[in-house]
Formats: structure tokens, C-alpha cells, sequence
């Protein structure tokens, strides 16, 4: 929210549109390497979010959709590298999310994109009464 917020006050061309890929699994620390089923899973789930969306796992899903206030959009699953099903995916939607990819560039498919949070903050920006 708070990166969200500093790029609605950013114009277009200055904003930190990050990608956010969150899983609950097994990590192996070694020295300043980590690795392990659960950082591939977040990187590849971070790898097919929009600029400035968060795609969860299923087992993330399962923790939080009751304690936070934000939406979910199922995904359906991502093939991930090194895992022989597709992993349960949601994006994370926070108020009235907008895709910012150009039009050129979406996909044909009709699978739903992340929504960017920065998008609704500064939307939310320009709604507000000054």
C-alpha cells in the first residue's frame, strides 16, 4: 500500500511497478544462499504477475482469504519448472485493480491478469477530494 501510494504520486514514466510471487514451502538456507521448493514456486509465481501485482499459491490462499481485505482472483494453475502439477494460483486484487499492459502486448488467452495495486492508488488519488 505504501509503494502503491508513492506511485500515484508519480508520473507514469517514474512508478516501481514490482512483481510479487508468494508461497508457503519448504526453504533451505545455506550460507547466504537460499533455495528450495518454496522460493522456485514464488519466483515463478512472481514471474507471471502483472507490473505492480502479487500472485499467491493456493496454500497462501488457504492462510489469508478469511484475514485480509483484499479480493482474489483464481488463476487456475501455473505451470511451474521442476513441479509435475500446475500450482493453484490467485492474483491479489485491492479495490477496482486495472490491468496496465498496453492492449498490444495482453495475451490472447482469456486467463484473468493480476490486477497492479499502484493503478488503484493512484486512481484513488485522483478521485480524492482536495
Amino acid at each position: 500500500n505504501e509503494l502503491a501510494g508513492f506511485n500515484a504520486r508519480r508520473p507514469a514514466d517514474g512508478r516501481m511497478l514490482f512483481r510479487i510471487g508468494i508461497n508457503l514451502g519448504d526453504v533451505i538456507v545455506e550460507g547466504d544462499d537460499i533455495y528450495g521448493d518454496g522460493v522456485n514456486i514464488a519466483a515463478r509465481l512472481q514471474a507471471s504477475a502483472a507490473a505492480g501485482g502479487i500472485v499467491i499459491s493456493s496454500s497462501v490462499y488457504d492462510q489469508v482469504r478469511n484475514k485480509v481485505a483484499v479480493g482474489f482472483e483464481f488463476l487456475g494453475p501455473l505451470m511451474v519448472k521442476n513441479v509435475d502439477e500446475g500450482v493453484p494460483s490467485y492474483a491479489v486484487k485491492i479495490g477496482d485493480a486495472k490491468d496496465e499492459t498496453p492492449p498490444a502486448q495482453r495475451s490472447g488467452s482469456a486467463r484473468p491478469q493480476p490486477q497492479p495495486a499502484a493503478v488503484i492508488a493512484a486512481d484513488m488519488a485522483e478521485a480524492s477530494p482536495a
